[in-house]
């Protein structure tokens, strides 16, 4: 039998300087639908379950600085530059 994935359940609360972020009640950034921490700043980070994850695009983003960082369950892509790299190396690598 085949076990279902539980699904994490994340609460939003202010950074207390303008910012955003989700957290599970362990106090884990998580978020699946978006940024787990978006800084007053604009600076964005994706993560899923306490790690840095994205799949459509850079899991970290200062945009004012023009910085850009690609993360695949924690381990940061280092050879990957945009996101058309990053879908297409999904799409040619079985990575799960």
């Amino acid at each position: 039998m085949k076990r279902k994935k539980k699904k994490l359940v994340s609460i939003r609360l202010s950074d207390g300087a303008g910012g955003t972020m989700w957290q599970t009640a362990k106090g884990v950034y998580h978020r699946e639908d978006g940024p787990a921490i978006i800084r007053s700043n604009g600076n964005k980070y994706w993560m899923y379950n306490g790690k840095y994850h994205r799949e459509d695009g850079p899991a970290i983003e200062f945009p004012a600085q023009n910085y850009y960082k690609f993360y695949l369950h924690g381990k940061e892509m280092s050879f990957i530059t945009n996101t058309a790299q990053l879908l297409s190396y999904l799409k040619n690598k079985a990575f799960w």
